[in-house]
This record gives structure tokens, C-alpha cells and sequence, in this order.
């Protein structure tokens, strides 16, 4: 169970040769008879690998088994571990990719789930900057017309309750607008969202993550900035036809096919995005890729991973 979690590829290459190793050397001690002994290693090896490489093991290993009792002449004592082998084999692998989509659908659900959260966060404050904020302005013009007429008519006392109330409503129009602002955070997740639709529209076919959990949370905000970037450039300036985005703990790459080569000249955005960067110790490389297009990579220092090093990409 611990190689097969491991991320490393040759542990895992490692460890499902030495288990089938283990059961050809069980099955040479105890005779083809008992060749169901190589289902705990096809068991293990289903679960931990990628499923065609699983799939392939299988048949290696019962074609290997049919053409060892077919020349021994006991392929008739043998079928029914062959059987046994294929057939839970077989349901192993169906059982993986059942948990794999259980899983996929799982991230989808979180991912449907931060997207409406952003969605409604928006309209909230949408809707709380054109009508209270509407009325807060209006409601300031008019005392602040009001304080006048009786700073000009002499009233005094009147005038001083009037700019009093002025300024009430001033500060709640400050208020209101600061809480507009608070709740129009960017958002990796929400970003990625708008990311599909930005992309559609241009005519760029999009490969996006599915989810952002794999992201370290402080660093989520900050690579949404990222994210919008790079979208930005690529639908105003590369010309590009596919645009992909990837993830990992503390890094991010937006990368196009645009056909545009040699330097890049950074604008405010690119610039304003190196500053924001900066301030967290993070990193920002612009460029081109080993094909063209531009790549644009973020990434924040070690101290952002809580010791877990992230090399996949999603």
C-alpha cells in the first residue's frame, strides 16, 4: 500500500515487478494448478497503476499461464484459475475506474460548488452597489443640497444637523463600496470559470484543471491574478488557437500556440503581476515555449508547501 501510493513511477514499476516475480516463483514451487496465487499480485498491481498498463499485465500474465499449461499438457486442470485470474482481473479494473469516476464526479461537485459561490458573491455585490449604493449617493446629494440652502438662509443649527447627516451618509456609502470590494475577490476558482466562457468566445479551445485543491489555499488568490493574465494576453494579442493551464502546489504555467516568437514586451499587466509576486517571494517568468506561443509561469517559494512536494499536474 505505501509504494502504491507513492507518486514515483519506477517505485511503482519496482514493486509490480517484484510481486510478480514473488508469484511466478510461488506458482513454479507449487505447480500451474495453483496459479490463482497471482491474483494478489494482479489485485495490487490493478490498484495501483494506470489501467492499460493494468490491463495489459493481465493479459501478459494469463496468456503466459495458457501457453505454459497448453505445452505442459495441463491447460484442462488449469482453465479454471485461468478463468478465476481473467475474471477478477476483469472486475478489478472495472472496480478502479468506478472509484477514479466516483472521484472525477466529487471534484466536479466541489469545483460546480466554488463556482456558484463566486457566482452569487458577484451578483450580491452587484446588486448591493446599484441599489443601496444608488440610494446612498442620492441621499448625500441631496442633504449636502439641503446644508446649503440653510448655510445661505442663515439656519445654522439646521445646517449643522444637516451636514452631520451629510456625513453619515457619506461614511455608509464608503462603507458599502469597501464591502462591494471585499466581496469581489479574485479567486482561483473563479477565474478558471470565467477562464471556459473568455476562452469560447475567442474561438480558444481551453485545457483547463478541473479543480484547485491540489493548490496551496494561500497561494489560490494570488494565481488567480495569474490565470486572468495570461487569458487576457492570449485572447488580445497571440493569435493562438489551444491555451492550457496547469497546476501544481505552488506553481502555475499558462501556456498558448500563438505563432508570435522572439521577446515579449511586458505591458502594466505583466509588470503590476511581478509586483504582486514579489511581494509574497514568489517568481514570474515570461516567455516563449520550446514550440512558440507564449508561457507564463508562477510559482511561490518552498515556504508556501507545507513539506509536500507536488510534481504532477492536473
Amino acid at each position: 500500500m505505501a509504494l502504491g501510493e507513492t507518486r514515483s513511477w519506477i517505485a511503482r514499476m519496482s514493486m509490480c515487478v517484484t510481486l510478480l516475480a514473488l508469484g511466478a516463483a510461488l506458482v513454479l514451487f507449487m505447480g500451474l494448478q495453483n496459479a490463482w496465487v497471482l491474483v494478489f499480485a494482479l489485485c495490487v498491481i490493478i490498484a495501483f497503476t494506470r489501467t492499460a498498463f493494468a490491463g495489459s499485465v493481465v493479459v501478459v500474465v494469463v496468456a503466459a499461464l495458457a501457453v505454459a499449461a497448453f505445452t505442459t499438457g495441463v491447460i484442462g486442470e488449469t482453465l479454471s484459475e485461468l478463468l478465476l485470474l481473467s475474471s477478477v482481473g476483469v472486475a478489478m479494473i472495472l472496480f478502479i475506474r468506478l472509484v477514479e469516476a466516483n472521484a472525477e464526479l466529487r471534484r466536479a461537485r466541489d469545483r460546480i460548488a466554488a463556482f456558484a459561490v463566486v457566482e452569487e458573491r458577484e451578483r450580491f455585490a452587484r446588486d448591493l452597489h446599484d441599489i443601496l449604493g444608488h440610494s446612498l449617493t442620492t441621499i448625500t446629494v441631496k442633504t449636502g443640497l439641503l446644508r446649503r440652502i440653510l448655510e445661505n438662509s442663515g439656519r445654522e443649527t439646521e445646517a449643522a444637523e444637516a451636514r452631520e447627516v451629510e456625513l453619515i451618509a457619506r461614511q455608509a456609502l464608503a462603507d458599502v463600496r469597501g464591502t462591494v470590494s471585499g466581496y469581489r475577490v479574485t479567486t482561483l476558482a473563479g477565474e478558471l470559470a470565467a477562464a471556459g466562457t473568455v476562452l469560447r468566445s475567442a474561438g480558444i479551445e481551453g485545457r483547463l484543471p478541473q479543480a484547485v485543491d491540489d493548490v496551496h489555499p494561500e497561494a489560490r488568490e494570488l494565481f488567480g491574478y495569474v490565470v486572468r493574465e495570461g487569458i487576457t494576453n492570449a485572447v488580445r494579442h497571440s493569435g493562438a488557437r489551444e491555451l492550457e493551464v496547469r497546476l501544481g502546489r505552488d506553481w502555475v504555467i499558462v501556456k498558448d500556440d500563438g505563432p508570435g516568437r522572439g521577446p515579449i514586451r511586458k505591458g502594466n499587466g505583466l509588470r503590476g503581476l511581478e509586483e504582486r509576486m514579489a511581494e509574497k517571494g514568489g517568481t514570474l517568468s515570461v516567455g516563449r515555449g520550446p514550440d512558440g506561443g507564449f508561457l507564463l509561469r508562477a510559482e511561490l517559494p518552498a515556504a508556501h508547501d507545507d513539506g509536500a512536494k507536488d510534481e504532477d499536474t492536473r
